[in-house]
């Protein structure tokens, strides 16, 4: 089989090659969501984020970018916790993720 540097390569390169793909789709998903994330718009959002997003997969970007974007936006803490607590009630080992974190 394959040898990379690290060992056997189990997927060929296209498939790796969708995969972040994928995984980049999602990264810019779950960030533009959480930057574009205000009282007036946390209702479409969430609903997009559910539709749009694997959160399950993408939970620890989902709590990076929350935690990173509470810090540089403190006014907008509120929105971002309610985003949490939404996404915690269907999904709870992201809430405690985010809490871990």
């Amino acid at each position: 089989g394959n040898h990379g540097p690290d060992g056997p390569d189990p997927v060929p390169a296209t498939s790796e090659a969708a995969q972040r793909a994928s995984w980049e789709k999602l990264h810019r998903t779950i960030n533009g969501t959480v930057n574009r994330l205000s009282p007036r718009t946390i209702k479409p959002l969430i609903h997009g984020l559910f539709r749009d997003a694997n959160l399950l997969r993408g939970r620890g970007v989902l709590c990076r970018s929350l935690l990173a974007a509470s810090l540089a936006s403190p006014d907008y803490a509120p929105s971002y916790a309610a985003l949490m607590a939404v996404v915690n009630t269907k999904l709870p080992e992201v809430g405690e993720l985010l809490l871990s974190r």
